[in-house]
């Protein structure tokens, strides 16, 4: 994992919570697999029973390995994802969204107040279209402006927010650096006044020092359009820098959850110790024995009985294999979530 080493400026960027603006109840996720068209179709438990409260003006992390679920949970709470079980509920000031329950007008609705910013800056920009037409794009689909004035007005507000200059708007993505395509990406994403976005390892593909830059980016434009975050990553160096509250994810699980702070300074679940002891550390005497986790992720196809951490657990317990072990969250303290199964 890398390390931020650029200059995040997180207190001058600091946003008061509110109430919840994302609630996800009892959420799974469930994909279909055949792996010919003789063999039996098979569920892929990409999500299982995920309970998260995402609150306004929050800058909530979601943390794992590849492959435990991260991005399928930030599509589902987007509606990009069908949701096999429970409910996302987006409480907007004017009315509730329940994504389960809604009919294409109201996704239309939801999809101006929710947005995605993509992972890779490179493949998410149409090399065939100019800065301007990528950004005002949404406009134009969802119909939110009712003339091209309009459009460029708009496309010319956002793109000054995003430290794009005018000039910018008429050249084409191959003639920006990873930094400024990604703060294309972030523009589009916000032209269309969202209220909550999902940044899906959007700092991932950029240069350490890229990186705080655009962090900062994300934590003024927090502040100054009154944004609500789901960041997704496996950095956990960069978690610690910019997010309020993060969750632990692990084979469609969330293993422990609460506010940054408390999360790394006291991490209850042997998972969390164990990502947080592979952060890297330029002071020699900080450097700790990293924790080893043994062998690969289990497959979503057939996960473990019990405890679903318990194949690589370094101190399992004699009771993880029995089937009516349930994953599970129980409040250790205020606050802090933690897998009642995992704590050590």
């Amino acid at each position: 994992m890398s390390q931020v080493t650029g200059s995040i400026n997180v207190e001058s960027s600091v946003v008061k919570m509110g109430n919840n603006l994302i609630s996800v109840n009892n959420v799974s996720v469930n994909f279909d697999y055949q792996e010919n068209f003789i063999s039996k179709k098979q569920k892929i438990h990409a999500v299982n029973n995920i309970n998260i409260k995402i609150k306004k003006g929050s800058f909530f992390g979601l943390v794992g390995e590849s492959g435990s679920g991260k991005t399928t949970l930030g599509r589902a709470i987007l509606g990009a994802n069908k949701i096999s079980s429970g409910n996302v509920i987006f409480h907007d000031d004017e009315r509730d969204y329940d994504l389960t329950n809604m009919n294409k007008q109201d996704l239309r609705d939801y999809r101006k107040k929710a947005q995605l910013i993509f992972q890779d800056p490179y493949a998410a920009l149409s090399p065939r279209m100019t800065v301007r037409d990528i950004i005002a794009e949404p406009l134009e689909v969802m119909k939110i402006t009712s003339s091209r004035q309009e459009t460029d007005e708009r496309v010319r507000d956002i793109a000054a927010k995003c430290r794009l200059n005018i000039e910018h708007l008429r050249r084409f993505p191959h003639a920006f650096s990873g930094g400024q395509r990604q703060r294309i990406s972030i523009a589009r994403a916000l032209v269309s006044n969202p209220k909550f976005i999902v940044a899906d390892e959007s700092v991932a593909a950029l240069d350490v020092s890229i990186q705080a830059d655009i962090l900062n980016l994300l934590k003024q434009l927090q502040t100054e359009l009154n944004l609500t975050y789901l960041f997704i990553s496996h950095d956990l160096s960069v978690v610690a820098h910019v997010c309020d509250v993060v969750a632990v994810m692990y084979l469609g699980h969330i293993v422990e959850m609460g506010p940054s702070r408390e999360l790394f300074k006291n991490p209850k679940h042997s998972y969390t110790k164990a990502l947080l002891s592979s952060i890297p550390s330029i002071d020699p005497e900080k450097r700790s024995e990293a924790i080893e986790l043994r062998g690969e992720i289990p497959s979503a196809l057939n996960p473990p009985s019990g405890c679903v951490f318990r194949t690589r657990c370094p101190n399992p317990g004699v009771d993880c294999k029995g089937g009516e072990i349930k994953m599970g969250l129980t409040e250790v303290e205020p606050g802090h979530w933690v897998d009642q199964c995992c704590v050590i």
